[in-house]
């Protein structure tokens, strides 16, 4: 594995769209193409996404960003899921099997956006359109709501979410990796910004306690294809470090 940089921010973003095109060109020039952008909370995964779907679309394609958390189980339902796994790990139990799919509603993600990109691209049709429904605000429940995009062989979907590299159908998947600590700490910081109200040891046990060993397991389990796969060192948003 090659280490690049540090890039700063922008030059990151680049060097990562130069990457992405070149697959789409080389691999998929006549396809739709979809790229998963997985990384822990606040690794910075959807404000990269919005830039480098800018990037792509300066070069003539169709850049579609996809936020992950549209399909999010609703932060009640979740959080409930998410302390309840924390009293299990305190406790010194393993760390429970199924959580992602207490979070996320993986099989919407899997038949509205995966089944319906494979089925496109197996047609003879030039465009499309992907209608995504009971699509959540701010994983608020009660603001489902649906949304249509207009696709093309030339468009290059990413989607990003906390864990994806386990659901097949991804022609490249984007890694963002940070440490724990800064996971933790940006997530405590987006609380304040978002003027959430509360304790800071929440978010904290979140990341250390069930989304970092969550990770690490997926990583065990799911190796990503080194050849259609980038990891993004983040951990400084000045001093971005790229793996491929």
């Amino acid at each position: 594995m090659d280490i690049l940089g540090p890039y700063n921010y922008d030059a990151a973003v680049r060097e990562v769209a130069t990457w992405v095109y070149q697959k789409k060109q080389d691999i998929h020039p006549r396809e739709l193409m979809l790229v998963g952008l997985e990384g822990l909370t606040s690794s910075g995964k959807s404000t990269f996404s919005e830039a480098l779907e800018g990037n792509i679309r300066s070069r003539g394609l169709e850049g579609l960003q996809i936020e992950g958390d549209s399909f999010h189980q609703g932060s009640k339902k979740a959080n409930r899921a998410i302390q309840e796994a924390i009293a299990l790990v305190e406790s010194g139990r393993p760390l429970p099997e199924g959580l992602i799919q207490q979070i996320w509603r993986e099989e919407e993600i899997r038949n509205q956006i995966m089944g319906w990109c494979k089925d496109f691209n197996a047609s003879q049709r030039e465009r499309g359109e992907l209608a995504l429904h009971n699509l959540l605000k701010f994983k608020e429940e009660g603001s489902e709501h649906s949304k249509t995009y207009g696709i093309s062989r030339d468009t290059i979907l990413l989607l990003s979410s906390a864990y994806l590299r386990h659901i097949p159908g991804f022609d490249l998947m984007i890694y963002f990796d940070v440490f724990p600590d800064v996971s933790a700490e940006r997530k405590v910081q987006r609380d304040k910004q978002r003027g959430i109200q509360r304790d800071p040891e929440i978010p904290r046990k979140m990341v250390k306690l069930i989304e970092y060993p969550l990770m690490l397991r997926q990583i065990e389990r799911f190796p990503l294809d080194p050849k259609n796969s980038i990891t993004v060192d983040i951990n400084d948003f000045e001093k971005i470090y790229l793996k491929k």
